[in-house]
Parts: structure tokens; sequence; C-alpha cells
């Protein structure tokens, strides 16, 4: 018996009692489809099970499940320890927060003795420390400072340079461990996996949201000895990403066998890899013969340490007058698994076989309908918009206006900042009502490191990022068309910012912002007609409006008091 939860986004269900034999089912009339829906189970009995179903083709499959108690480890070695953190522009709002939460609390369990490192990447990769540090109070202190200013803010999700960038931090010959933080879509990951699996790393994976690519964080988990946990900024994520570091820090297994009380047929999986405290090991096998007898998962850890459970299958495991069917829920699910690890050609004639959905196979349904009930005319073609995943880019917890927020590519959004606050119902787009002392204050944000002066707004896309209006964009392409026709997109962006930089009002640019952009002047000069004619059109700026050529808000534009 068990007690189960079903949680939807507008549906929870709770079974006190839910026997082995109960299948739940969920279909509420308006569940939304941008996320699955999620069923917590938690037993209230012993750690183990046992199923049994007979073949209609005979023969038998059984599946025992173990969850083992691991022992207490004596003491626990000294860990070399590399985080790597998606700050892609998905990752923007709850899923950014959440994972700054989830390594500050990471820190409190590094021991002295332990090194550690933190790469933050996005469309490039950059590590905290140029090589693996201890974890003395001084690096942790000096990495907490830079969490403040870790943001969704590097664009897409290029994993391929960020795991290079990993793999060769120096600075330990201690055995690598790697927790990569992810909620990007990742295709063609082969390589990856296989640069990973060869560098020696052990990986452990936290699939964020609802559109992880969930067969990479897996197969990363793996094929490298790791685990993979997944977990969505609505519900505790910080805490999902800890657990998972926890393991991290406790003795691998060496050795993971299950003893049958006859020899199977076939063993799914051939090989159960890695297991941590709190898994859950099913282990599915077919016979000839119906089984019956003691079943013993033998686990021998790193430590020397060894964990024996024991299940054992009743002689009685299947009535006499059992139903039998051609394949069976069990069957087919043990065939599921099988399938997962064979090549292309042997999977799909399994899954057609098994009749399973997979990558690999279709699923038709074909409605029947009788003659008077066929349609004589064509179909009506309808639009219907793609719904984006829950969380997906900042909108799981509403800081702006999601549905504007969302105009703009991943690879150019900045993270939210809960100090603006939009209604979603809201007509008019909040961006072209940003101040130029917002708009300062936001290209402030993207320059936070002081040791690196580099600027970090040199195109119209940048511009955007930090929220500039498009009226103002327009009209800095006019400048530029009419006086400085061959000048490159960097020397406008240049220009305006300098226009504001020497205009009258003095507006407030951060002292970093200053040196980075004093830097790129000397480097990338623009023409000097280009830049009396930004300060003649920007003359008239303040901190407040953009001047009286370009009105905080249009015209033609009534704002609705209500909804703004």
């Amino acid at each position: 018996m068990a007690k189960a939860q079903v949680a939807s986004p507008t549906h929870s269900i709770v079974i006190d009692q839910l026997p082995t034999e109960t299948v739940v089912a969920l279909a509420p009339g308006h569940m939304a489809l941008d996320r699955d829906f999620i069923l917590h189970i938690d037993r209230t009995a012993d750690q183990h099970s046992l199923l049994v179903e007979r073949e209609g083709e005979g023969g038998y499959v059984a599946l025992a499940s173990f969850v083992p108690q691991m022992p207490t480890p004596t003491s626990l070695p000294p860990k070399n320890i590399k985080i790597m953190v998606d700050c892609s522009g998905s990752m923007a709002g709850d899923a950014i927060t959440q994972a700054r939460q989830a390594i500050s609390d990471i820190l409190q369990h590094l021991r002295p003795e332990d090194f550690f490192n933190i790469v933050a990447f996005g469309s490039d990769a950059r590590a905290f420390f140029a090589q693996q540090v201890p974890a003395t109070a001084k690096n942790i202190t000096a990495v907490r400072r830079q969490l403040r200013s870790l943001e969704a803010d590097m664009g897409g999700t290029e994993m391929g340079e960020a795991l290079q960038l990993a793999i060769h931090l120096a600075g330990s010959t201690l055995p690598p461990d790697m927790l990569l933080i992810t909620d990007g879509q990742i295709w063609e990951f082969a390589s990856l996996v296989q640069k990973a699996r060869d560098s020696g790393h052990r990986v452990f994976t936290v699939g964020v949201g609802s559109a992880v690519a969930e067969p990479f964080v897996r197969s990363l988990a793996r094929e490298t000895g790791g685990a993979c946990e997944l977990g969505t900024p609505n519900e505790d994520m910080a805490a999902t990403i800890v657990r998972l570091f926890k393991r991290i820090m406790l003795p691998h297994t060496e050795d993971v066998s299950v003893q049958w009380p006859v020899e199977p047929v076939r063993r799914i999986p051939e090989e159960l890899g890695q297991v941590f405290a709190g898994d859950t090991i099913h282990a599915f096998a077919r016979f000839r013969e119906q089984p019956s007898g003691p079943v013993t998962l033998t686990l021998s850890l790193a430590d020397g340490q060894s964990c024996v459970e024991t299940v054992t299958i009743p002689a009685d495991a299947l009535a006499d007058d059992a139903a039998v069917a051609a394949s069976g829920p069990l069957l087919r699910t043990a065939m599921w698994h099988a399938l997962q690890t064979e090549d292309e050609a042997t999977a799909t004639e399994l899954a057609v076989r098994y009749q399973l959905l997979t990558r690999l196979t279709n699923f038709l349904v074909v409605a029947e309908r009788s003659e008077n009930d066929r349609c004589k005319e064509l179909p009506l073609l309808r639009k219907v918009p793609q719904m984006v995943a829950a969380g997906w880019g900042g909108t799981g917890t509403v800081l702006r206006e999601p549905t504007l927020y969302l105009r703009k590519p991943a690879s150019t959004q900045t993270a939210p900042r809960p100090d603006i606050r939009f209604s979603i119902a809201s007509t008019i787009d909040w961006r072209q009502r940003t101040t130029p002392q917002e708009f300062i204050r936001q290209c402030g944000w993207r320059h936070t490191n002081w040791l690196l002066p580099v600027l970090k707004v040199k195109s119209y896309g940048d511009l955007v990022a930090c929220q500039l209006p498009d009226r103002i964009l327009n009209a800095l392409k006019t400048i530029s068309d009419t006086h400085a026709p061959k000048a490159s997109e960097t020397m406008v962006v240049l220009a305006f910012l300098q226009a504001l930089a020497m205009s009258p009002a003095q507006l407030e640019f951060p002292r970093t912002f200053r040196r980075a952009l004093r830097k790129s002047m000397k480097k990338t000069p623009p023409d000097e007609r280009l830049l009396a004619a930004m300060s003649l059109a920007f003359a008239g700026v303040s901190a407040d409006d953009w001047g009286p050529e370009y009105p905080l808000i249009e015209e033609d534009e009534e704002p609705d008091d209500a909804n703004s």
C-alpha cells in the first residue's frame, strides 16, 4: 500500500491507500498543455516490491524493486567538484534565482579539504577561478560576492565550450565530479556525452523546467556514472539541487548485482549502473518457468562496506486462473527499458512487436464513421498558437508581462527585475515607456565585473535587451543612415552611449560602465560627424524623458490606468 498525490496545473489528487494493482489516471477537463502532471508516491510499507506476470508466448516476466538502505559512511574523502550553471536567457526568473540559492546552500557543505570551481555558461563560458581552488573561507566569500550578480543574461545555450572549459580546469589531482544545472534544449549530444565519459568526470545533472532536453541530462549522468534529477522552478528546486549534490559527497558503488532464484533467460537491464542513497532500483527478468524463491540485491561500496537486501517470490505469485495476455503491461514495460540500449533496427523491431510508442514508431488512431456521419465539405483550417513551456524564459513568477517579454529571443533576454511590475492585462508595451535612467541602469547591470572593463552593449540587440524603446532605436538608425551610412552597428551604439554619457543632464552611469565605454571608444572611435549628430539629437535628454522629439509615451497612445 502507498500514498499517492497527483498534481497538475489545475488539479491535485491525494490517494491515501493505493494498492499495487491500481492504475492512476488523470484527465481534467481543462488541463494546461504547457507542462506534465506529477505523480508523487510515498511508500508506507516496506522498501521492496515484486511483480510476476505470465507471458502469452510462454514463459514469465518478473520485476523486483528495491530502495536500498545504504550504510552510513565511516569517513568522507576530499572531493574535487566543478559546478556548471546555465545562465542563458531561458533561465531567467525563478530558475536562475533558485540556482543561485542552491549554489549558496552547496557552499555551506564544502569542507576546507575539498576543491571546487563554478562555470557560468550561455553563448560563451567563464569560470569564477582560473583553476580548482580549496574551499577556504576566503574563496567561498569571493564566490558569494560573484553569485549576487549571476543572471540569465549570457545568450543561448552552447554546451560544448562550457563542458570543454570545465573538463580542463586543473588545480587538483583528486577524482573530478561535475554538477550541471541546465534547462536548455541540446541536440546531437552524443559527442558531448562521449567527451564527458572520456574525461573521467562523474557528471550529476539537474534538468530545470518543462522544456529541458531530458534524454541529454539522463544520458550524460548514466554514461559517466552520475545521477540525474528533474525539477521545476515552481517547486523547491534549490532543495532538489542540494539533494543531488549530497550524492556526490557519498561513497559510490563499486558493484551492483541482483541474484534471482533461477537463472533468467534475460536480465533487463544487463547492468544496473551506479546506485545512490534514496534511489529505487527496478530489475526485470524473463524466465522459461515460473520463478519462486529469494531475490537478492547486493551492493559493494567504494569504502569497503556492503549492503544486502532480499525479497521473496512466493510459489503462488500467480493464480492458476490468471489471465494470459500476448504482451501484458509488465512485459511491455520491461521491453521498453530493453530497447533503450539496442541499436535502431532492433529497437524498432521490439517497439513494433510489443506496440510501444517511441521516437522510432508512430501511434495512429483511425475513427471509422458511418456514411451518414461523414463530412461532405472540406475542413476549416484553424491556427492554434504554440504554447510556451511553463516557467520558460522567466514566466514562472510574473515580474513583467510575459507575453511581451517573450517577444525578444532568448539570446537577447536579461533577467527580470523585481522592482518593475506590470499587470498581465497591460495593453501598452512596457519597454516603450523605459526612461533614460532605467535604460542606463539596465546597461549597468550588465557590467558588474570591476576587474574586466569590457563593454557588453555593442549591438542593436544589446540595446533592446537593456529596454531601449523601439522609437529610439529607429532614430539611431535614421541618424546613422543620414550622417554616417558606412558606420558599423558597433560605432552607432558607441556614439549613442557617448552622447548620453556627455549630455548636460548628467545621467548616472555606473563607474564600471563608464570605464568600459572609454576603453571601447579608444579601440573603435566613431566618426566625428556621427558623434556630433547623436549629441545634437539627444541634447534635450533627461533622467525621465528622451527629449521633446522622443516623448516617453506616443501621442496616439492612451494609457490605461486600470491596467498599467
